[in-house]
């Protein structure tokens, strides 16, 4: 789509996501000597946090005029101005706008909210590497994926080998 629309595509990560959201509920655990909490914000581990989190970042992301998709809910649109989109992946959120301007005035409202890490243009994301041509084009690097395949199947030939060679030595 990013290639269709002519649209660049960076990064951004949220810095401790699931502490910016706030429990609805009262938590009760054992906390360790000198440790008190003043007010109910999310904490990693808990079973709440991530919808929290979620909750949190939606909320700020319609205030930012983007809605959610119908085709899936992870993907937002933004309704006003050029079309611009955000793919949000737990704390990381890929951001696809046509401009400089548009880029930086999203990136601009995220950071008023949360602390964010600019990760600049995309290269990788989850577990892939993604390439630029000269022609603005993004393409998935093969030769990485290629190598993850090759190192399954050499784990799968040693196991493989080792268990023909248990056998031979049992019988």
């Amino acid at each position: 789509m990013s290639v269709q629309r002519g649209l660049q595509l960076h990064q951004v990560d949220i810095t401790t996501a699931f502490l910016n959201g706030k429990l609805d509920k009262d938590v009760y655990m054992k906390q360790p000597e000198g440790f008190t909490v003043t007010e109910k914000r999310s904490i990693y581990g808990l079973k709440q946090s991530p919808r929290c989190w979620n909750d949190v970042l939606d909320s700020h992301l319609k205030e930012m005029s983007f809605i959610q998709t119908t085709a899936d809910p992870c993907i937002y649109r933004s309704t006003g101005g050029e079309n611009a989109y955000l793919g949000v992946y737990v704390d990381d959120i890929v951001i696809a706008a046509k401009s400089n301007k548009q880029m930086k005035e999203i990136k601009s409202k995220l950071a008023e909210r949360f602390d964010i890490k600019d990760l600049g243009k995309l290269r990788n994301f989850l577990g892939m590497k993604l390439y630029r041509n000269q022609m603005e084009q993004y393409g998935l690097d093969n030769l990485d994926i290629q190598k993850s395949y090759l190192r399954v199947l050499e784990w799968i030939k040693q196991k493989s080998l080792l268990l023909q060679w248990k056998l031979t030595i049992s019988l």
